[in-house]
């Protein structure tokens, strides 16, 4: 079971509260974790939750697996953040469903835990096999050193 709301103003005087919320039914996380030598272990983790109830604003609200949101595009077809005059709304659909993919190494008195961007490394692996990639390979990683 899983509940979150979420209030907001744009910041703009007179403005009305902005107001959001989900309830998820059922909501799981599963993780796996192996070891595969002495030194290394491998990690990997799924979640994924069900929308009871969901709501945004006062008149829109939804059930399923996805989340609904919107983008925004400008005259060239560039997303851009917000709404603005020459721009066209896209609605999207979020899923929500995400996993993730880790590393754990130890040597003795250094540790290396690395959790994976789980789009980059398995969407394209030869520019990562082939030192020709642009963003970085873990979106997170902890180095602790034991004396």
């Amino acid at each position: 079971f899983g509940y979150w709301t979420n209030t907001s103003n744009e910041g703009e005087e007179g403005e009305e509260d902005w107001t959001s919320s989900m309830v998820t039914l059922p909501a799981v996380n599963l993780g796996v974790e192996a070891e595969v030598t002495d030194w290394a272990t491998v990690r990997f983790g799924l979640g994924h939750s069900y929308v009871l109830a969901g709501s945004s604003g006062d008149d829109y609200s939804w059930t399923g697996a996805y989340t609904p949101g919107v983008m925004y595009h400008d005259v060239d077809g560039n997303v851009v953040d917000e709404d603005c005059d020459d721009c066209t709304a896209m609605e999207t659909r979020d899923t929500n469903f995400d996993w993730n993919f880790g590393l754990g190494f130890d040597y003795g008195s250094f540790t290396l835990d690395m959790v994976l961007d789980n789009t980059n490394l398995f969407n394209d692996p030869v520019r990562y096999v082939t030192g020709r990639n642009d963003q970085a390979l873990s979106s997170s990683a902890t180095l602790t050193w034991k004396f």
